[in-house]
């Protein structure tokens, strides 16, 4: 989405929703083998140093990796949001920005 969108992007680790016990399962090694395939694209991605391995790893989940992404400008995010809350969506969340044009960078931190 980025990289094709030729934008950079910023994203919060710890406001990416995850399962219940994904990052303890994560943590243990039980990371489909499709997250490894995914860092192919690694050149792209750049972790800040605190971002635990196991996030990362979880970023890169085949099972949901950008599928269930949606980029909006930052008032109709917003109110998005607000509606799939009360629609019952709970795990809907904001959790970055767009920051500048460029090449499709993520900074993930």
């Amino acid at each position: 989405m980025a990289s094709g969108s030729k934008v950079n992007v910023k994203i919060t680790s710890n406001a990416v929703p995850l399962l219940p016990d994904a990052a303890e399962a994560a943590n243990m090694g039980l990371v489909p083998a499709g997250a490894y395939a995914n860092r192919g694209y690694l050149s792209l991605v750049e972790f800040a140093q605190a971002v635990p391995e196991n996030i990362r790893d979880l970023c890169f989940d085949p099972q949901t990796s950008g599928g269930l992404l949606i980029s909006l400008p930052a008032g109709p995010a917003a109110s998005l949001l607000d509606a799939l809350h009360k629609a019952g969506v709970n795990a809907a969340a904001i959790i970055g920005e767009i920051t500048s044009h460029g090449k499709g960078e993520i900074y993930v931190y």
